[in-house]
């Protein structure tokens, strides 16, 4: 019997990190909790088998939530497919394994180093190299927290004869960088691609090379995972340094080339900057990018943002105008309905001020509907707030 918090990766998977010259562990790499393990080179076998990972499962199989895995139950109490419930999917219907047993990972969540061509308002300087200079106007420093230009890499046999699932996630763009090729590479050497299923998360700002397509042949399934927040100016606004043609061109090379053995999707993180805008990037992809070249449905996934951006609370006013405006979109209705009526966090307000004359640029001239709605309410709910 299962618990109401019970999740696959905990039994299944392991996110491996580069930090500060040490390789860092998790259950998967959404999780928010402290690592579970550390070393100087990379340890699958004995993180595996820590107290620590045990300790996690034993909470689990007690009935217990955990702090780590958060970010999973948000988006549950908002009706929101989540990493906790996409397990198992994973693996009770497509991987049709559901042992609690297994002596080494079967998926693998790989991060990439914090090697990337964007600085997006929502991101920071711990997962994106661009964002240094920015970091530093904002805070007067920068200490580097972590070397991740150092990369760990996957070597050990047993391990990877295991893989089932690679999820080469955040903390840089992968597609940027060599190391998802020669991981995959690694696999194919160890046990072969055939019965792989590879994740991508990618901004879009980057195809890949005919050699990486003749791996990705090789692999049972390709999905890749588009980080589209918002449409034209807005997106570029928001996802610094990014175009919008760029991503258009790049969605159509995909389209064109990928191998049969592949699903597309649409990552969105809603947060202050597009909560006001999510039907329009709906409409586009409805219009645009609803299907691969074979016919699939390309599915939005939405993830909420964290740090300043994060949508702490709305005054119910602007949520009543939301409201009518997604009237027709009742995936975006469940959203909406789900944040907190209050005051307009006094966090976001500073930093956009601060970050936007850092950069240039301003919220106001990208979408001044949006912002005059933000601030006709922001001085009222916070008066309201300090009452």
């Amino acid at each position: 019997m299962k618990s109401k918090f019970f999740c696959y990766e905990l039994y299944k998977n392991l996110a491996v990190y580069s930090f500060n010259g040490k390789i860092r562990y998790s259950p998967c790499s959404f999780w928010s909790g402290d690592f579970i393990g550390e070393s100087d080179n990379i340890d699958i076998d004995t993180v595996w088998n820590s107290k620590e990972r045990a300790n996690l499962i034993n909470c689990v199989q007690d009935g217990s939530p955990l702090d780590g895995c958060k970010a999973c139950y948000r988006l549950e109490q908002q009706n929101l497919n989540s990493r906790r419930l996409g397990s198992f999917h994973q693996y009770e219907d497509y991987l049709k394994d559901t042992s609690l047993d297994d002596s080494s990972p079967t998926g693998i969540d790989y991060t990439v180093g914090n090697l990337c061509n964007l600085k997006c308002v929502i991101c920071n300087v711990d997962n994106s190299s661009s964002w240094i200079s920015d970091h530093e106007k904002l805070n007067g420093y920068y200490n580097p927290p972590h070397d991740k230009k150092k990369q760990v890499e996957l070597t050990d046999n047993p391990t990877l004869k295991n893989l089932r699932l690679i999820h080469f996630h955040g903390n840089g763009e992968p597609l940027m960088m060599p190391y998802h090729k020669k991981l995959l590479q690694k696999v194919k050497e160890a046990k072969g691609l055939s019965d792989v299923k590879v994740f991508y998360n990618t901004n879009g700002m980057f195809t890949v090379s005919s050699d990486v397509l003749d791996l990705w042949r090789e692999c049972q399934l390709i999905e890749l995972y588009f980080s589209i927040d918002d449409i034209c100016e807005r997106f570029e606004y928001q996802r610094t340094n990014g175009k919008w043609e760029t991503l258009l061109k790049n969605i159509r090379w995909f389209k064109d080339n990928m191998p049969n053995n592949h699903l597309f999707y649409i990552n969105v993180t809603y947060s202050m900057l597009n909560i006001y805008r999510l039907n329009d990037l709906i409409k586009w992809k409805l219009d645009s990018f609803d299907t691969n070249r074979l016919g699939d449905k390309v599915e939005i996934i939405f993830q909420k943002a964290v740090a300043e951006c994060e949508i702490t609370s709305l005054p119910q006013a602007i949520k009543n105008i939301i409201l009518e405006k997604y009237i027709e979109y009742p995936e975006l209705i469940d959203i909406i309905k789900g944040i907190p009526s209050g005051p307009i966090s006094d966090t976001f307000i500073k930093y956009i001020t601060k970050l936007d004359t850092i950069r240039g640029v301003s919220l106001c001239d990208i979408d001044k509907e949006w912002y005059d709605l933000i601030m006709e309410n922001y001085p009222a709910s916070a008066s309201a707030q300090s009452r």
